[in-house]
């Protein structure tokens, strides 16, 4: 936090943003309010939400937006990690991006990863199987500019405490990418294990439940047609065929009554974690929860 918050006062962005927004998730590590008091001195006003515990790190991206809401302000949003992956110094080319595009969410297309290979691997297939089962494409992660009319726009969406950049791709808002490639972290190492990515997987999905319910529907009804049609096949070449092998229907039913009840069985799982995830997804009044927050600190000119 030390670094990026230095980073962030040596840097150029002061020109146009001069609203911080610092959302501690529960850290045991004390935040460094001298070091936020001398950016409020270099004209940014400061904004500390302390979380009573970790929500994740979606949650406290949400609940720092929502605070931005509440103030009042009016400018330009971006967001961004703290862990030094999202460079303040990129800031600049989403801001020239947005010039060109002012009605359009700039979002940050992640280019080169400093990851394990496991780790790239399972993001990968979690990808894959994100753009199979909903039909879009989440090549982006937190590190985004949202322009202001925007941003009741997001907030106001109830899946968008679960997971912000699913919310953002199922918006309605136009959208630009750029390439951004990641830095390394400042110290440690990512707490982002094969656990942490299934949970986070699962957490955008839940964005999607509807259109991901609609899809497998489809997908079962036309498996179902398919073995029925099959199914009829067999029987009228079995009654009207003398040089139909013997002992081949019986497996070839068998088969087929498989595949059925694995469609039916897709279908059903597919019914119970749609109404599974509808059900963890976080409301907004979550935010203004005393249980939540344990205090806002306002560091203002």
């Amino acid at each position: 936090m030390d670094r990026l918050l230095e980073e962030l006062s040596s840097s150029e962005i002061v020109f146009e943003f001069n609203h911080l927004v610092i959302v501690n998730d529960g850290s045991t590590t004390p935040t460094p309010i001298s070091l936020l008091k001398k950016l409020e001195i270099q004209d940014f006003s400061v904004t500390l939400v302390e979380l009573n515990r970790n929500m994740g790190h979606q949650f406290a991206l949400a609940s720092g937006l929502k605070t931005l809401l509440d103030v009042g302000w009016a400018g330009l949003v971006v967001t961004m990690d703290s862990d030094g992956e999202d460079s303040p110094f990129e800031i600049q080319q989403m801001c020239e991006a947005n010039r060109l595009n002012p009605e359009a969410l700039i979002l940050a297309k992640r280019g080169h990863r400093k990851d394990s290979r496991i780790f790239k691997l399972s993001y990968r297939m979690y990808r894959a199987i994100f753009r199979i089962l909903t039909g879009k494409t989440i090549d982006f992660g937190n590190f985004m500019l949202i322009p202001n009319q925007h941003l009741k726009h997001i907030v106001y969406r109830d899946e968008f405490w679960n997971h912000l950049s699913a919310s953002v791709l199922k918006s309605e808002c136009d959208k630009i990418k750029i390439r951004i490639n990641r830095r390394s972290r400042f110290n440690g190492s990512s707490k982002m294990n094969f656990i942490s990515l299934v949970n986070h997987a699962l957490a955008s999905m839940a964005v999607f439940a509807e259109t991901i319910f609609i899809r497998m529907f489809y997908f079962t009804f036309l498996l179902l047609t398919l073995v029925l049609l099959t199914f009829g096949l067999i029987i009228f070449l079995k009654l009207n065929s003398a040089q139909f092998v013997p002992g081949w229907t019986s497996s070839i039913l068998g088969i087929l009554a498989i595949l059925a009840v694995q469609a039916v069985g897709i279908l059903s799982s597919t019914i119970f974690l749609s109404i599974l995830f509808k059900r963890n997804i976080h409301s907004p009044t979550h935010s203004i929860s005393p249980q939540y927050i344990a205090r806002i600190l306002q560091f203002s000119e």
